[in-house]
């Protein structure tokens, strides 16, 4: 799931296909359905957040990129 996050994070359009192998192997049809839909909205949120320039909750500052 990790690799999963890091390579939507990085570019939607080339999730390895080893990531979507090993999730397939793990998850059925429907969860991996949920799990792209929720990757979206977190990327739709993180783009929304920074357009408005809402400030990062304290307890998240630690996962800041610097």
């Amino acid at each position: 799931l990790i690799k999963f996050g890091k390579a939507v994070a990085a570019d939607a359009n080339a999730v390895p296909e080893e990531v979507w192998a090993a999730l397939k192997s793990r998850y059925d049809d429907t969860l991996l359905v949920n799990l792209v839909a929720f990757a979206g909205i977190m990327v739709a949120t993180c783009l929304f957040t920074n357009a408005v320039r809402v400030d990062l909750d304290p307890e998240l500052e630690g996962y800041r990129k610097r």
